[in-house]
């Protein structure tokens, strides 16, 4: 008889998530029987995990906001981009020899996901200056896959009692300087706030790129763009495209820490 399998997302909220039909044709490409879940975890729910995966029956799982630095404390095992970002979105599930329980290992594909994601639209990191806003798990990710990759990053972040506009506002320098912008933030996606203003973008140099990691965004634009910021950015002649090109590149990597199959 055939095994079946469970993958699932969790988060906090999970509705807008894209991942089941991301994941669906490449199961079918493989004819592996599986089903991929969009599991609601709240934050103090997360505790709970290994109960979690032992009722859903999971094989794997994706880590999506706000879980994504808490998670790695109800661990067993982290790889070395979670040591140096300290951000999980991956977890595999091992199974011990006996098959009594499996060991739940953290791994981060966020940064990888993004390197690929701009390979593909031909920008290069490497002795670039790149301005990530947001300091949550998805930033941490793409923070130690740039400077991997030979980039040099500012992290620009709402401080207490302050917006991220009023960050962005008060270091304006690094903005018009930037080669590469990436919004790391949820700010724009459907549920979210928006930015109050993206007057920031007229500020950057000619050639400079503007990356958004959100890919579910609140308005449908005639140009295709995900979000807001993306729409703006190419309006203003930026190199620029939406996270679901980074969601599709590190669920090609998560499929095959997932299966042991090269997705494609």
């Amino acid at each position: 008889m055939k095994k079946r399998f469970t993958y699932a997302i969790i988060g906090d909220p999970v509705k807008h998530s894209r991942s089941p039909e991301i994941y669906a044709p490449l199961f079918l490409r493989h004819n592996i029987d599986a089903d991929f879940l969009r599991i609601r975890v709240t934050k103090d729910e997360l505790a709970n995990i290994r109960e979690i995966v032992k009722s859903y029956s999971l094989n794997g799982f994706a880590v999506t906001m706000p879980h994504k630095k808490a998670i790695i404390r109800y661990l067993d095992g982290i790889c070395d981009e979670v040591k140096a970002s300290g951000s999980v979105n991956i977890v595999t599930v091992e199974q011990s020899s006996n098959g009594i329980e499996g060991k739940l290992i953290g791994h981060n594909t966020d940064g990888e996901g993004l390197i690929n994601a701009l390979k593909e639209a031909d920008i290069d990191v490497t002795d670039k200056d790149i301005v990530i806003l947001g300091n949550g798990g998805a930033a941490c990710g793409a923070k130690e896959a740039i400077i991997r990759q030979g980039g040099r990053v500012k992290i620009m972040s709402r401080s207490e009692g302050h917006s991220l506009d009023a960050a962005i506002v008060s270091d304006m320098y690094n903005i018009e300087h930037c080669d590469i912008l990436i919004n790391a933030t949820p700010l724009g996606m459907l549920g979210s706030p928006e930015f109050d203003s993206l007057d920031f973008l007229q500020r950057m140099k000619h050639g400079a790129a503007a990356v958004d990691m959100v890919y579910a965004g609140a308005c449908d634009f005639a140009d295709g763009s995900p979000t807001r910021f993306v729409h703006e950015a190419k309006r203003l002649g930026l190199i620029s495209f939406g996270g679901d090109r980074m969601l599709y590149h590190q669920g090609l990597i998560a499929f095959r820490l997932w299966t042991g199959f090269d997705a494609l």
